[in-house]
């Protein structure tokens, strides 16, 4: 069953802490209004505690900004419903990393497949690819699976990025060492079994 993510107060303040880390990063106190957060939406409901209402709330976008996308087309067509200002896709995420679309400042991928560091990877390497300058990256994964003990390695993660990303491009990002990428990360429990990562890119202006 999917979680109700508009009742879970630790996703709230995961957005708030968000919303400060870009704040913190960039210098700015909204995204640009020329720039579009991105986001894996789920289902985004009229609830004032909604992803999308919460971050229009805290002032820190606008609707026409948000840019949700999500594999399931009845909830695209819900949202289209709820939130006529913003934008929606329904399909694979990677099929929207599209220069013609695509012109984030911020980029929150959050999702449950991430449970598998080469999923996550391959994900990865063609959004940092398609993020322009002074883009805030955030990816949320599993450390675990409650169902098994299957857990999430982040360092796993990153040494895949170094190694499926040229030395010039991690440059580009931030906590850079001898041409391989440094990340920082911070972890919450979602729920009293599933704890996540979520780790912290952003591309610097050169």
């Amino acid at each position: 069953m999917i979680p109700d993510f508009d009742k879970m107060t630790i996703k709230h303040k995961v957005r708030e802490r968000n919303i400060g880390i870009y704040r913190k990063l960039s210098g700015l106190q909204s995204l640009p209004k020329d720039k579009q957060y991105w986001t894996l939406c789920a289902t985004q409901s009229r609830n004032p505690k909604s992803e999308i209402e919460q971050m229009t709330s805290l002032g820190f976008i606008e609707k026409y900004q948000f840019h949700g996308v999500d594999r399931d087309e009845e909830i695209i067509k819900q949202n289209r419903k709820n939130h006529t200002e913003a934008h929606w896709y329904a399909g694979e995420w990677e099929s929207f990393i599209n220069p013609k679309i695509f012109n984030p400042a911020f980029v929150y991928l959050d999702t449950t497949a991430f449970a598998d560091f080469r999923v996550a990877t391959n994900l990865l390497v063609t959004t940092m690819l398609g993020c322009p300058e002074y883009t805030l990256l955030l990816v949320n994964v599993m450390l675990n699976d409650p169902r098994s003990r299957k857990s999430f390695s982040l360092q796993n993660l990153i040494e895949s990025l170094n190694k499926e990303l040229p030395a010039s491009f991690l440059k580009k990002w931030n906590n850079h060492n001898h041409n391989k990428l440094e990340i920082d990360t911070y972890d919450y429990t979602a729920t009293s079994r599933t704890i996540m990562g979520t780790c912290i890119f952003f591309r610097n202006g050169n």
